[in-house]
């Protein structure tokens, strides 16, 4: 593909729809002009020209009455990689850096560690205490136990499949922990799918038995429970109980933060917290705090973004931004003892890209970075 087949793809891309094969050639492009140090060389085009010639386009094509500009107290931002998705308003445009200008580009690369996205990472362990290390064992059977196979299937899931019928006393837990920038995928004994985000740890029985399925999380998870009727599906917190038959829904419980956010999409599920039971249905989210449960509108795509492989902030503070990236690139935050601007995040960046293009793109708003190893230290 030539420079000029390139930007003609990316317009019409931003002009009208395309098919997947062509955002994917697009994007396959896209990444090798920015990774490469020496493609604009003996060529008619420079790279600014180019990039320029892109955001017009954009500009034009979605914002024909808005000058580009930025807001001192709310900032939009998005990555290129998605400017030909559908999603909310880009204001700020920012392009990656090709490897030679992270170096002395800002402050933020300035003895910078290799520090890399999250990815499918899990320890698995089992009721008589051996580990399994989810991402560096083989595809297929992994164990038997409670009459259940464990399986690493061909996608890396992590797949319990009931072999024969077990007692409720014979049920033995296991348990599923993501470290700080990991993330996995399960499919439970009765055929309910999880997904697990980074930072989190699930407690299950290998086989479920009873008038219950309980299981127990600690972190961030996505559900999308097999229904049962004559079986609920609950999940424990410390702070409290969501019971349901069969639905989709996130659940947000870390321990370091105060308040426990679930996220309804699909069905009706009930929250038992501090005696009371509050109802929820699709479109909305409870927030659990010390027993209290307050009950909103929410924007369920955002809630699961991360499980599409997305940051997307909605008025978020650079805290909130922060505390997102420190969990999925594994890095410590420091914030500075002082002020800071008091501006909130609203945009879709991809969970893929560099460190140093997240943190250049934040830099547009006023806050500085500096890198150390793996600290981050965020100040004005």
């Amino acid at each position: 593909m030539t420079r000029e087949e390139f930007l003609n793809l990316y317009e019409k891309c931003l002009s009208e729809p395309c098919s997947e094969a062509e955002k994917a050639l697009l994007q396959s492009y896209r990444d090798e002009l920015s990774l490469s140090d020496n493609v604009w060389e003996d060529d008619d085009h420079n790279e600014e020209e180019v990039y320029a010639r892109i955001w017009e386009k954009l500009r034009e094509s979605r914002y024909p009455d808005h000058p580009f500009k930025k807001n001192n107290n709310h900032i939009w931002i998005k990555a290129a990689a998605l400017l030909f998705l559908a999603g909310p308003a880009v204001w700020l445009y920012v392009r990656p850096l090709k490897p030679s200008q992270l170096v002395t580009k800002t402050k933020t690369q300035q003895q910078t560690a290799v520090i890399r996205p999250g990815g499918n990472k899990a320890l698995l362990t089992l009721a008589n205490g051996s580990s399994i290390v989810l991402n560096e064992a083989k595809n297929g059977k992994l164990t038997m136990q409670s009459g259940v196979q464990v399986t690493k299937a061909e996608d890396g899931i992590l797949v319990y499949k009931p072999q024969e019928r077990q007692s409720a006393a014979a049920t033995e837990m296991n348990i599923i922990t993501t470290p700080r920038g990991g993330q996995y995928q399960l499919i439970l004994a009765d055929g309910t799918k999880v997904w697990l985000n980074a930072a989190s740890v699930l407690k299950f029985p290998a086989q479920f038995n009873g008038k219950e399925r309980w299981v127990e999380l600690e972190g961030e998870a996505y559900f999308e429970v097999h229904k049962n009727p004559s079986a609920p599906f609950i999940v424990h917190t410390s702070g409290q109980d969501v019971q349901v038959l069969g639905t989709h829904f996130n659940i947000t419980a870390y321990s370091d933060e105060n308040t426990i956010r679930t996220s309804l999409l699909e069905g009706r599920v009930n929250i038992f917290s501090g005696g009371k039971t509050t109802p929820l249905t699709p479109g909305f989210e409870a927030v659990s705090n010390q027993g209290t449960i307050n009950v909103r509108e929410a924007d369920v795509q955002q809630s699961i973004a991360w499980k599409k492989g997305l940051f997307q902030f909605n008025d978020a503070t650079i805290e909130d931004v922060m505390q997102q990236v420190s969990r999925w690139y594994d890095v410590s935050i420091v914030i500075a003892d002082q002020p800071l601007p008091l501006r909130q995040f609203t945009g879709t960046i991809s969970r893929q890209v560099p460190i140093t293009e997240m943190l250049e793109m934040l830099r547009y708003t006023g806050v500085k970075f500096s890198v150390r190893g793996k600290q981050i230290l965020v100040e004005h």
